[in-house]
């Protein structure tokens, strides 16, 4: 089987990754660009001639012919969500790039992420600049929660919570509602990160000179002044992110397949983005939007997991799959747990796994405080 020859992209807003594995699942080469693979961001040829330039260089990084086409290639791209979209970029790769790959299969990064961990299914759950969650069932249904970006959505991501804390100062000074907790260090942090002098200079950064990525990088400081600083402020919108994402699981929680619920760790929840490395900050909150209205937990048991490899990976899978090969991987070691929760152990008084630094995830920083509170955003 070491002569079939599978590729796997992960494509996202800012960077894209490519890896070449054989048919035994060996890795024979993986890189990575600094440039987006999103239709959406750089138009649809563009996006397939990187594409082709990225698995051409991984060929000839492994000593294959430029001509000869991999057996088949799985696309795990930003942006991929409609099946309309998806056939789009097969059939445009297809006619213009021949020598690319035999077969292919384009899907969003949120089934990658779920696929480089489970390929029975499980749910993704992405905090990082924005936010999105997708469950993919055993039965190969899926059901999506959040994914629309920071005008129509993007809650309990950094830039929703970095909007908020910006709200928060600017109601706080126009005295719009009551104050609940001292803005001082909010409000420094603020202004710090924006180089401005006052609320007023927020306004060029909400609109003539908006850039979404640096408006959300607020929310790595914020995360400084709620375990460095341990103010209750910052400490209050990591909780009130933690709450949203928890609304993601809890909205998706219904169309769960059974078979996910009774595996071992119960629910195995793929947690992606930056955002995660705060897990205590956010954990609270988190717990807390899990509950119905009955006050329980919409599900019972689960486990989080952070990625330890690309979701090119994954990617890979697919392209195997769609070429008619079962391709060997070792599910195990592509994630490791941060958290595990289980209703029934709470109840018997055991102890539940609260993950933390210590989980691979959440590494505490250098300077970090002794308290262990949470680790930093890295930007």
């Amino acid at each position: 089987m070491s002569d079939l020859i599978f590729g796997g992209v992960e494509g996202g807003g800012t960077h894209s990754k490519v890896i070449l594995v054989d048919g035994t699942g060996k890795v024979l080469c993986k890189d990575e660009y600094g440039f987006s693979t999103s239709h959406y961001l750089v138009g649809m040829d563009t996006c397939q001639s990187r594409l082709y330039e990225m698995v051409q260089k991984a060929k000839a990084k492994c000593g294959l012919l430029p001509d000869v086409p991999l057996t088949g290639l799985g696309l795990s791209l930003s942006g991929c969500e409609q099946v309309e979209t998806n056939e789009e970029i097969k059939k445009g790769l297809k006619e213009k790039y021949p020598d690319l790959s035999d077969c292919c299969e384009v899907v969003s990064d949120t089934v990658g992420s779920i696929v480089t961990v489970n390929p029975s299914g499980g749910i993704v759950l992405i905090s990082g600049t924005g936010s999105n969650s997708l469950l993919l069932n055993p039965d190969g249904s899926t059901n999506r929660c959040g994914g629309w970006g920071w005008v129509l959505g993007d809650e309990g991501s950094a830039y929703w919570l970095a909007h908020k804390a910006v709200k928060r100062i600017l109601e706080d000074e126009d005295n719009f509602c009551e104050r609940t907790h001292d803005t001082t260090i909010l409000k420094d942090i603020i202004l710090n990160h924006f180089q401005i002098k006052d609320r007023f200079g927020i306004l060029d950064h909400a609109y003539t000179k908006f850039d979404k990525a640096f408006f959300a990088d607020v929310a790595r400081k914020i995360a400084e002044g709620a375990s460095l600083q341990n103010d209750p402020l910052c400490k209050e919108l990591f909780c009130h992110t933690g709450f949203q994402l928890g609304r993601h699981l809890l909205a998706l929680s219904k169309s769960i397949h059974p078979d996910l619920l009774n595996q071992d760790g119960g629910l195995h929840v793929v947690c992606v983005g930056q955002m995660w490395k705060s897990w205590e900050l956010l954990k609270k909150g988190f717990i807390e939007g899990l509950k119905t209205k009955d006050g329980d937990l919409c599900v019972p048991e689960f486990t989080l997991l952070c990625l330890k490899t690309s979701l090119a990976l994954g990617a890979a899978y697919l392209g195997a799959k769609v070429a008619g090969h079962v391709l060997p991987m070792d599910t195990g070691a592509n994630a490791s747990t941060f958290y595990h929760h289980s209703s029934n152990a709470t109840k018997l008084g055991l102890i539940v796994n609260g993950g933390g630094p210590n989980s691979g995830l959440l590494k505490k920083s250098k300077g970090n405080s002794s308290s262990g509170d949470a680790a930093l955003i890295r930007g």
